[in-house]
């Protein structure tokens, strides 16, 4: 426990925190592979990992439309997060600097030393797609995939074989040397990204960066993963303060319609609620007419690698804080939206900007963070708001 960092004095403390508090101890010596978690996820633990079951039983993250900048635009939606992040530890040799990340924030992984170990699995306590990066620096001897578990880590930095550090980035963009976060989906095996690798939505004929999975460890057992950092990047932490650090956060605007209080408009025909997004997916109808159900007039405020477009817009990251936008009833017919175009491409509203001329107009309400008791559901860590993890698609090549 060597590292000593001049921002963070007591990192050697919270290693052993951070290391502890991950798993029972064993009485095993030996990190054998125990082998895929599958192996000891039933059917309910299942239903909390990533993705739904389609009728041929492929598990797929679903690929959904919207908005950046004027633009369309597309994510996947990984479900509700937390802004609270959990530990991942990667393995890199002595007086490697470069590794684990290279210029771009990208794992390069014919630096790293066999494949990381994660603290958490979806299910456990704690777990979050965000990832505060530790590095172990294992001597030449070490045998990549010797550990496969926060114990094995706890019991070679106990004898001396190992040290822990906290991965520390020069993130630019006046953000000083900070922690690293890191975004990794980790996912069952055969879960499939919808659209991955495929054309870019709104861009026909340009084709989208293919994420490959990759493995890790955890409790030594195998773990399938979808590294985002060549889409991405990697992240410093929120500035809020917490007990850990938390992943920083970007906008999504979602419009709503006020079906009980007067609009008219298609989508009310297929409502259940009293106020309704406008999204071909919530009420599964297919209001553009373009033989799926994913669009809707969602928009983001960042993109990868991208400056934002305004000063009021957040930098991009794929943890949205959800806001509500709802449509005064008596403006229907001047804000079309695709129950009304029937075009996802030529919506009225695309971009951040949109909306706040819309609220000076007086034709939507000004936007307001969605309350877990809106969307029936409570995460430790996001202070009554609610957050969705949304990576979005990026074209092939250099997405800077």
């Amino acid at each position: 426990m060597m590292f000593q960092h001049p921002a963070f004095p007591l990192a050697g403390a919270l290693i052993l925190l951070a290391l502890a508090a991950c798993e029972e101890p064993k009485d095993q010596q030996t990190e054998v592979d125990l082998g895929p978690i599958e192996a000891v996820t039933d059917e309910v633990a299942r239903t909390v990992w990533p993705g739904n079951v389609l009728p041929n039983g492929v598990r797929r993250v679903r690929l959904l439309n919207g908005f950046f900048d004027g633009e369309p635009s597309a994510y996947w939606f990984a479900g509700f997060a937390s802004r609270l992040t959990a530990d991942v530890f990667w393995f890199c040799r002595e007086g490697d600097t470069a590794c684990p990340f290279d210029d771009d924030g990208v794992i390069d992984r014919s630096r790293t030393v066999g494949d990381p170990v994660f603290a958490r699995v979806p299910g456990e306590e704690g777990y979050s797609p965000f990832w505060l990066v530790w590095t172990v620096r294992v001597p030449e001897d070490y045998v990549a995939d010797e550990i496969k578990s926060t114990h094995g880590i706890e019991q070679a930095v106990a004898s001396g074989r190992v040290v822990v550090e906290r991965h520390i980035t020069d993130h630019g963009r006046d953000v000083g040397p900070d922690e690293t976060i890191m975004h990794c989906l980790l996912v069952l095996e055969g879960t499939l990204l919808e659209g991955n690798g495929e054309e870019l939505v709104g861009r026909p004929g340009v084709m989208s960066k293919k994420l490959e999975i990759s493995t890790g460890w955890h409790k030594q057992y195998r773990v399938q993963v979808f590294d985002f950092t060549p889409n991405e990047g990697v992240f410093p932490p929120d500035t809020a303060t917490e007990s850990r650090a938390l992943m920083p956060s970007a906008d999504i605007f979602v419009f709503f319609r006020d079906c009980t209080g007067g609009s008219q408009v298609p989508l009310c025909d297929h409502a259940t609620a009293d106020l309704v997004a406008v999204s071909e997916r919530g009420v599964e109808f297919d209001f553009s007419e373009d033989g799926d159900k994913a669009d809707n007039n969602n928009i983001i405020s960042g993109f990868p690698r991208t400056e934002p477009p305004a000063d009021e817009d957040k930098r991009y990251s794929p943890l949205w804080k959800v806001n509500v936008v709802r449509v005064f009833p008596e403006h229907d017919k001047a804000v079309l939206l695709i129950d009304e175009t029937k075009d996802q491409d030529h919506t009225d509203y695309k971009g951040a900007e949109d909306i706040r001329a819309a609220v000076s107009d007086g034709l939507v309400a000004e936007a307001e963070p969605m309350s877990e008791a809106m969307a029936g559901n409570s995460i430790p860590g996001n202070n009554g708001k609610v957050f969705f993890n949304c990576p979005s698609q990026v074209p092939a090549g250099d997405p800077k």
